[in-house]
């Protein structure tokens, strides 16, 4: 045991601020500051850079305290104006399983195994949403954190303990409805059939996807709805005019707003030919008769005649 004691004087010159930073392992406990110890404002470097990303760090078997080792805000930046910044931004868990490649600890605690941990969160956004930007996932990534401590935004945990389903659900864009079959809408009689199918596009890849096929089963069609991306050849046999509507609902239970649609006119059978020649008439027993003609064939001439 070495006990090491710091003193500084002033010589000369205007008052200061001077601030010290004892760097080490801490979590083996092999040392102790037993005075003027002072965990807040402890973040500097590059860790202060207002557009990086200050991570804390939680023991993953308890991933509601943060480690005592880990850095605390606010940072105070000096040069070239005064100016106090809110930091961390987040923190993550430590304590985790590694392959110990590079001299590593198994497992392997700090701050620097909660930022690698917390980089590949972003990597896998960029991944999910790629046409997101690096400011628009950083603020995903604290949006959706899981606060710990007092509320909103400490100088122990940030805005808390990344979450990266949630900032994902932040990102994620409703899919998009489309309806291949039929082309346009359509005007059929009763008893007719039209094939149906469509397609589901998602810009984020969200695996899950669920459809949902409304047949206007609520204006009469009759016809129950159904889940399928390509529900294939449906009858309707009532009449009157129906709105289909399909939609796309993603993983993540968000459907598309404006669902794809196709109007379906379902009419009567028109009358065939023989139908419309057939007329009824009177004879002189006030009964309705059908006047038949017979064709025969003439030897004489050996062409047609036609007798009643």
């Amino acid at each position: 045991t070495i006990e090491v004691e710091v003193m500084i004087r002033k010589y000369s010159g205007i008052d200061r601020q001077l601030e010290m930073f004892l760097l080490g392992d801490v979590h083996g406990s092999t040392y102790l500051i037993e005075e003027f110890a002072t965990p807040g404002g402890s973040i500097f470097g590059h860790a202060a850079v207002t557009d990086a990303i200050a991570v804390g760090a939680i023991n993953a078997s308890d991933d509601d305290v943060i480690e005592v080792f880990s850095s605390q805000g606010p940072s105070e930046i000096y040069f070239p104006t005064h100016e106090t910044r809110q930091k961390p931004d987040i923190a993550a868990i430590d304590g985790v399983s590694v392959t110990g490649a590079g001299g590593f600890s198994n497992p392997f605690f700090g701050t620097s195994a909660a930022a690698p941990h917390v980089a590949g969160l972003a990597a896998l956004l960029m991944e999910f949403s790629p046409n997101t930007t690096s400011v628009e996932i950083r603020e995903a990534l604290k949006n959706s954190a899981i606060d710990l401590g007092v509320h909103g935004f400490d100088y122990f945990a940030g805005y808390g303990r990344a979450d990266v389903l949630a900032a994902a659900e932040l990102l994620n864009d409703a899919p998009e409805s489309v309806i291949n079959e039929p082309a346009s809408n359509a005007t059929i009689e009763t008893g007719e059939s039209v094939t149906f199918s469509g397609t589901c596009t998602d810009a984020n890849n969200t695996q899950g996807m669920s459809f949902s096929w409304n047949f206007g089963g609520g204006s009469g069609s009759g016809i129950a709805t159904s889940s399928g991306e390509d529900p294939g050849v449906v009858v309707f046999g009532s009449t009157g005019t129906f709105t289909v509507t399909f939609t796309c609902t993603d993983g993540f239970g968000i459907a598309d707003a404006s669902p794809a649609t196709r109007t379906i006119t379902v009419v009567e059978p028109a009358q065939t030919d023989e139908e419309e020649n057939i007329s009824p008439s009177d004879d002189n027993n006030g009964t309705n008769t059908i006047s038949e003609n017979t064709t025969e064939s003439s030897p004489a001439s050996g062409g047609c005649s036609l007798r009643p």
